[in-house]
């Protein structure tokens, strides 16, 4: 299994500079797959092989889950060319 997939701060902030958002920010699913473009199977698939950004819960006991807006970008930024 490879490391898990993160985002150093000074990344993060490149990839919000980059593509022109403020601030980081939580996705939900919707607008993940609007992003990414790949299904939610696929992505759950990659994350669990810690190839793909991980959900974050949103507060305690919530089962609202979300990823990190740097994240998403970062990942798409840094596909091989097939």
């Amino acid at each position: 299994m490879s490391e898990r997939y993160g985002v150093s701060p000074k990344d993060a902030r490149h990839m919000l500079d980059h593509y022109g958002e403020k601030c980081d920010r939580l996705v939900d699913e919707h607008e993940r797959h609007h992003i990414t473009g790949i299904c939610r199977i696929y992505a759950w698939n990659l994350e669990k092989t810690e190839d793909y950004p991980a959900r974050r819960k949103v507060g305690v006991g919530n089962k609202k889950c979300g990823w990190l807006l740097s994240e998403l970008l970062h990942w798409i930024h840094n596909q091989p060319l097939s």
